[in-house]
């Protein structure tokens, strides 16, 4: 089916997700900084200096970005590849319901992490004070209460589309929007596309190289999330193929029938290893020739600007 007539929002709903965290790095006065330099090359110009301060170092606070991060991670995962700023993901219809769950877990988790810091906050400090040393100012570290407001999750999620009630207020304006839209979902069909299948290319490839020795070298290492990460890859792609690449099903397909049933200690072993590696060659043949270089566009659904604090 062309691209231009496959309807991707009809499939898919934006979800715009905000994280915002505590900010623990403040800038020092240059003014403060001893530089070290033999005396022929001359003192630097402190206006070119630039130096921040890690306000807090504590498991308790790098575990809440770690989460951010996991979380971010499995979104990602689970959303299709789009010209979305940071922070929007196009989620396929049929895993709404399953991001919902995630996004409910994040923030209840999210929660129990937040209170866990701000149980260690005051120690943090007394901590920073003996690390930070001459550069430790009290008035950097903010109340417990701001703490925590500090630390928030929201999430919205957006249905893509022509308003069908603009068709009612303003029919001139309506089919103006939709012709316009129309164009909008040619162009983001095609983006997605080839986001999936650069993604697919990459792992391909990757698995391709760890998988092959070639003589006098040293074995490569290959790690169980390389195969894990293709799997995962390939069970999701029938809900993550919104733009109905049946080319690149097509190949998920052929994958999926070279990986079944092998695991990582299988594909450690040398006559396994060359015939898989053999028929991706096959695979990456072909999605080399798929794949269309175009440029990236940002799409921006909202005004508000972006948070400094923001995972």
């Amino acid at each position: 089916m062309s691209t231009s007539t496959v309807n991707i929002y009809e499939r898919a709903i934006a979800l715009q997700l905000g994280v915002s965290r505590l900010g623990i790095r403040r800038k020092v006065d240059s003014t403060r900084i001893s530089v070290n330099d033999a005396p022929e090359n001359g003192q630097p110009d402190r206006e070119a200096i630039a130096v921040s301060k890690e306000l807090i170092d504590c498991q308790e606070y790098d575990a809440i970005v770690s989460y951010d991060n996991e979380i971010r991670q499995r979104i990602v995962n689970k959303s299709v590849p789009a010209p979305f700023r940071r922070g929007m993901y196009l989620i396929p219809i049929v895993s709404l319901e399953a991001v919902t769950k995630l996004l409910e877990e994040y923030k209840a988790t999210r929660a129990d992490l937040v209170a866990q810091f701000a149980t260690s906050y005051g120690q943090a400090i007394q901590d920073a004070r003996t690390r930070l040393g001459a550069l430790f100012c009290s008035f950097d570290y903010v109340s417990i209460e701001d703490v925590l407001k500090a630390f928030s999750v929201r999430h919205s999620f957006l249905d893509l589309g022509v308003p069908g009630r603009l068709k009612t207020v303003n029919p001139e304006i309506f089919e103006k929007e939709k012709a316009k839209f129309e164009a909008e979902l040619q162009n983001a069909a095609e983006e997605i596309r080839n986001g999936l299948r650069a993604a697919f290319a990459d792992m391909i490839e990757h698995m391709r190289e760890k998988l092959t020795a070639e003589p006098g070298q040293k074995k490569k290492i290959f790690r169980d999330s390389l195969l894990t990460n293709l799997t995962d890859f390939l069970d999701s792609f029938d809900a993550r193929n919104i733009a109905q690449d049946s080319e690149l099903a097509d190949l998920v397909a052929q994958a999926r029938a070279i990986t079944a049933g092998k695991t990582a200690d299988m594909l450690r072993a040398p006559i396994v290893a060359l015939m898989t590696r053999e028929s991706l060659d096959v695979i990456k043949a072909k999605i080399d020739t798929m794949i269309t270089v175009a440029p990236s566009r940002k799409f921006d659904f909202t005004e508000e600007p972006a948070q400094a604090a923001s995972a």
